[in-house]
């Protein structure tokens, strides 16, 4: 008889695939804003993880015996949320970041300050993934890249899940443009709702069956839940990219996003995440586009298929 897997109360029902809280915005300017940081809010990778776990239990309505056909693989960089007052969605993500790269936390505030200095932006906006890697490599303590998320040559021609996967299984971030639905995960709304996020790691379930067994030597296993596992980054040898190659082609594969309207840790579908910001073509028509900065080329141009990749261990 197969071992029923560990049970843990269930959080709230996500409102859909995405799983965050709703948030109202304030009325606040940026010039007055003062970003809300939630230090009590802060869990663990483990915790994290087996929620990701009971939600992809529930959401697939596996029994026991057909849990027992799947490996759960998790790594979550736990973040303390900053709560954005105003349209800085792209400098709370990066001070978010900052607090997984460096030890001196950069401020909301000293992002925008140069941010306008620059010329990159009016009120906190950042159409531009250019402009926000010149920022976060002025910011962060580590190597930030402007990634192309299609088939890359940088690469060897892979794609963008393939790009993305790699990137998290090398223990590093990323901060990605999206469109946001009302509760905070991704959707195409064709850049009318464009938002970033910083992404911290990511949950996955995959076939026992296609997982060679000693690779799982390599992986630390969960002290309480059957089948958990944990990608402990980049001290995880994949050097011929085979975890890469299984993981990229798995339509269970998620991320663990944090963003500035909701104070808790989403978790979406990667492939969800990735036809969103294919979709990033224009500035909304209730915008007035004389009100921000927009990049040559527009919103297309600035964000779509685009996405930083943020390397803690390379400075």
């Amino acid at each position: 008889m197969s071992q029923e897997p560990y049970q843990i109360p269930l959080p709230p029902p996500p409102p859909s695939r995405a799983t965050s809280e709703p948030w109202v915005a304030s009325t606040n300017t940026p010039n007055t804003m003062k970003c809300i940081s939630h230090e009590n809010i802060f869990t663990s990778a483990e915790g994290q993880a087996r929620k990701a776990y009971q939600w992809f239990i529930r959401d697939k309505r596996l029994t026991g015996d057909e849990v027992d056909d799947f490996v759960f693989i998790s790594n979550y960089k736990p973040v303390k949320p900053i709560i954005q007052n105003g349209p800085l969605c792209g400098m709370v993500a990066l001070a978010m970041a900052s607090e997984l790269t460096q030890e001196k936390v950069v401020s909301t505030e000293d992002i925008y300050d140069e941010a306008k200095r620059c010329g990159f932006s009016l009120q906190g906006e950042m159409f531009s993934a250019l402009y926000m890697q010149r920022l976060a490599s002025q910011f962060l303590d580590c190597d930030v890249k402007l990634v192309t998320l299609t088939s890359n040559e940088q690469f060897s021609g892979k794609g963008a899940s393939w790009i993305v996967v790699k990137a998290l299984l090398e223990d590093n971030l990323l901060l990605f443009p999206y469109d946001a639905d009302k509760n905070h995960g991704p959707c195409q709304a064709k850049g009318h709702k464009a938002h970033w996020a910083l992404v911290t790691g990511f949950f996955t379930a995959i076939k026992r069956d296609t997982v060679e067994s000693h690779s799982l030597n390599c992986l630390r296993q969960d002290d309480e839940v059957k089948g958990l596992y944990y990608w402990d980054g980049g001290g995880t040898v994949d050097s011929d990219n085979k975890f890469v190659d299984i993981l990229s082609k798995s339509a269970d594969f998620k991320i663990y996003t944090h963003q500035g309207k909701s104070k808790y840790c989403g978790t979406w579908y990667l492939k969800d995440m990735l036809e969103s910001n294919s979709n990033l073509l224009e500035v909304g028509p209730d915008r007035n586009s004389e009100e921000y900065v927009i990049p040559e080329g527009g919103v297309e141009e600035g964000l779509r298929c685009k996405a930083l990749l943020v390397c803690p261990g390379n400075s």
